[in-house]
C-alpha cells in the first residue's frame, strides 16, 4: 500500500510538470519538452495503474479467503 501512495505522488508530480511546459509560449524546444514530459508522465500513471491492481486484487483475495474461513464456520 505504501508503493502505491508513493507512486500516486510521483503521478502527481509528473502532472504539474507537464502543466507547466504545456501553459509555457509556444517554441520548438517547448514542444519537444512536453513531448518528454508526456512521455515521463504516461509511464509514470501506468507503473500507479498496474500498482493499483495489484492492491486491489491483493483484497479482493484476501476478502475471499475471509469469507470462505466464514462460511465454514456457519
Amino acid at each position: 500500500m505504501e508503493k502505491l501512495k508513493l507512486t500516486a505522488e510521483d503521478a502527481g508530480k509528473a502532472l504539474i510538470t507537464l502543466k507547466e511546459i504545456i501553459d509555457t509560449p509556444y517554441s520548438v524546444i517547448v514542444r519537444d519538452a512536453a513531448i518528454q514530459r508526456f512521455e515521463y508522465s504516461f509511464e509514470i500513471f501506468w507503473k500507479f495503474l498496474r500498482e493499483y491492481l495489484r492492491v486491489i486484487e491483493d483484497y479482493h483475495k484476501l476478502m475471499d479467503r475471509v469469507y470462505q474461513h466464514l462460511m465454514k464456520e456457519v
